[in-house]
């Protein structure tokens, strides 16, 4: 016996089978040379473990073995040779429902030698003895007319399910159980025969056991064990079988389909998608350092909240790329490989994936070019037409005002004459609009929102984008509680709520320190979404034919700027994304040169304030060689600048020990550069300032001495 390794569950299901087509029929009696005593130990284990199991796993209330191989008689009866039994059954229920599932490994079917077979099993003998007294109990009635009647309720029993299609599955037939005159003398009572189309029609079904010519008939799934199978294969198998019977015959199983899908871990069972609800916070700001892809997320977070989903996925990437992704109507699934599951997980899924993320971004761009209105025609045919995009785009500066968001007095002019109009904001436009298209959902982008005077932009209307203070729309409104408060805006006097289908995306720069951080009061109103580097996305690119991978430069880059600086001021791994366009990882030292020499080395001076020392460090220099002129210059970004001795008439005012430094164009192309980036010794700052403080001690002891 071809011995296969055990299911997931630790279950053996062809050792079942493979001892059914071995055993069954031979004679059965103590140490009898054609019974393996050993096997039937092994196959009563496997028959309690799938007992245990599919109870378990399934909640049934009842189950009960028939015919299990420990039920076999250890001595011969009444003069008779016992035979090893041709099926083995176990039976399912919920409560004390007689209507149950069964799990058959049988070798009665017609065409096959043994076969396991999941099927609706109706067992309601209990009903049938109890009808049947009472029947009785009328002594009005014949014996004739008891049986009679007692066989119409039993097969009205015995046959609900036929008043139910079957199965959709291709794989579900009908079987039925028929007397096979030839089989009696051996004792093989009944056989089974699966119906072919032709005899599968449900009148025929129901005249064929009205007459007797069947004896039962049950829809079941059948699942051969072949060799090019596994145990989990069979288990699936059965699993996938037993969920279709209950959700097709839960009304006669006595068991809401729609409770047990809710459960995680019936789901996680049946291998399925388990859908989580796609819901945002109203009002996101995302943070971090430049070049973490801020921008960029704006646009799948705007996508996923406009409603991008897999009818927007041609199928050719479907099946190569979302296999561990799913988005439908308001609810997401995504698999990440027993990894936490998260909404943010999916959103860096579709941004990781170049296919998905321009997907997602021309499904944003096609929301911020549709133009919808408040009303299809103005009230007044003077009046303009207030209407806005679903997507607008915004970014916040210095000289942002109020006026351009919320509302404001502008000047109009025709001809030589001058008048004043209220003209509304784009964010009151969008409120507007957005309240009367309560099904519609509107997303506004605010880039750099942190650079523009928030307090004096969105004035009152802080209060209004709180999210319990907003206006249920629609549905929602019948269905929440009302805690949304009416402002009363200061130039037109109206009264005023920002709706609860307006999302507003913003964008945060941590390292700018051109700007003050973003206010108290505002921020108790946003949920902060922190953007941090991520060097894992450069991960296959590396210098040409060499081992230096950009993912280990910028890291040793950014640790090196947490010591000196602080994780706001890290470098983000878009400057160098462009890249990942190349498809074999090779990038060239020039390429790679060209992002130092113009992003990231401006951006250094930037946060050190010109202090060559600090960007020394953190490029993985030696100070100490540079200053000593020890150090290979060719290798060095910075290096020292040599002044002209005559440079200046006078020395009486000259730091004599200053050393300037100058950036080295020629370092960029080199290929040890970089190489010195990510394998030399840091040497900081702090470290350089104690030696300079223990030199000094030094000399001023020697001089003592002397």
């Amino acid at each position: 016996m071809d011995m296969k390794e055990n299911s997931t569950s630790g279950i053996n299901y062809f050792r079942l089978i493979d001892f059914m087509k071995e055993h069954h029929g031979k004679p059965y009696e103590p140490k009898s040379k054609d019974v393996d005593y050993e096997a039937i130990d092994e196959i009563k284990k496997e028959n309690e473990k799938i007992i245990n199991f599919y109870q378990n796993e399934f909640s049934f209330d009842y189950a009960k073995a028939h015919n299990k191989w420990n039920d076999l008689p250890e001595e011969p009866q009444n003069g008779k040779t016992q035979e090893v039994r041709n099926y083995w059954w176990l039976e399912f229920s919920y409560k004390d429902n007689p209507i149950g599932v069964s799990i058959f490994a049988d070798s009665t079917i017609e065409g096959f030698e043994a076969i396991y077979c999941v099927c609706l099993e109706i067992n309601d003998n209990k009903s049938k003895e109890k009808e049947e007294e009472k029947l009785k109990s009328d002594k009005k009635k014949t014996k004739n007319e008891i049986k009679n009647e007692s066989k119409a309720i039993a097969f009205e029993k015995y046959n609900k399910h036929l008043d139910y299609p079957i199965p959709k599955d291709n794989s579900f037939v009908y079987i039925a159980e028929f007397e096979d005159e030839k089989r009696k003398k051996k004792r093989k009572k009944t056989r089974k025969k699966i119906l072919k189309r032709e005899e599968s029609d449900i009148t025929t079904i129901k005249t064929k056991l009205s007459k007797g010519e069947y004896i039962k008939v049950r829809p079941c799934k059948l699942i051969e064990c072949n060799d090019g199978i596994t145990n989990d294969d069979i288990e699936k198998q059965i699993i996938n079988a037993i969920d279709m019977l209950i959700k097709n015959y839960s009304e006669l199983l006595g068991k809401d389909y729609n409770d047990l899908i809710k459960d995680e871990q019936y789901n996680k069972l049946l291998g399925r998608k388990i859908m989580q609800k796609l819901e945002f916070d109203r009002n996101i700001i995302l943070y971090g350092p430049p070049g973490t892809g801020k921008t960029r997320y704006t646009a799948i977070y705007a996508a996923l909240i406009g409603g991008f989903n897999n009818s927007d996925i041609p199928e050719k990437i479907k099946e190569e790329k979302m296999k561990k992704i799913s988005i439908a109507s308001g609810e997401y699934w995504y698999n990440s490989d027993g990894k936490e599951k998260t909404l943010e997980g999916l959103i860096e899924k579709i941004n990781e994936d170049e296919d998905l993320y321009k997907l997602a971004f021309d499904y944003y761009r096609k929301l911020s070019e549709k133009r919808i209105n408040l009303c299809d025609e103005p009230n007044n045919k003077k009046d303009e037409i207030i209407s806005c995009f679903q997507a607008s785009f915004v970014t916040f500066h210095q000289s942002y005002s109020y006026e351009e968001f919320i509302e404001g007095i502008k000047p109009k002019t025709k001809g030589d004459k001058i008048s004043y109009k209220y003209e509304d904001g784009i964010f009151k436009s969008i409120c507007k609009v957005a309240e009367k298209n309560y099904k519609e959902k509107f997303i506004i982008i605010i880039d750099e929102i942190n650079r523009g005077n928030i307090s004096k932009i969105f004035g009152e209307m802080i209060t209004s984008i709180e999210d319990n203070r907003r206006y249920k729309v629609g549905e929602q409104e019948k269905n929440s509680y009302d805690e949304s408060i009416k402002i009363t805006l200061p130039y037109t006097k109206e009264r005023f709520l920002v709706p609860d289908n307006v999302y507003i995306i913003g964008t945060m720069n941590t390292a700018d320190r051109s700007i003050a951080m973003i206010d108290t009061a505002l921020r108790r109103r946003f949920s902060f979404v922190e953007m941090i580097p991520r060097p894992n996305i450069l991960e296959k690119l590396h210098i040409k034919d060499k081992e230096i991978y950009l993912k280990d430069i910028l890291d040793k880059i950014n640790q090196r700027i947490e010591v000196l600086l602080d994780r706001e001021h890290t470098i983000g791994h878009a400057f160098f994304t462009k890249l990942n366009e190349k498809k074999d990882g090779n990038v060239e030292v020039k390429e790679l040169g060209d992002i130092f020499k113009n992003k990231i080395i401006p951006l250094l001076q930037e946060y050190f304030y010109e202090d060559y020392e600090y960007i020394a460090l953190v490029l993985g220099e030696d100070i100490t060689k540079i200053k000593e002129g020890k150090d290979d210059n060719e290798k060095n970004i910075i290096i020292e600048k040599k002044l002209d001795d005559n440079l200046f008439k006078s020395n009486s005012k000259i730091n004599k020990n200053k050393t300037v430094y100058k950036i080295n164009d020629q370092a960029f192309d080199k290929l040890e550069t970089y190489q010195q980036i990510i394998g030399e010794k840091i040497i900081l700052k702090t470290e350089l300032l104690d030696n300079k403080s223990t030199e000094e001690t030094t000399d001023e002891s020697d001089n003592n001495n002397a």
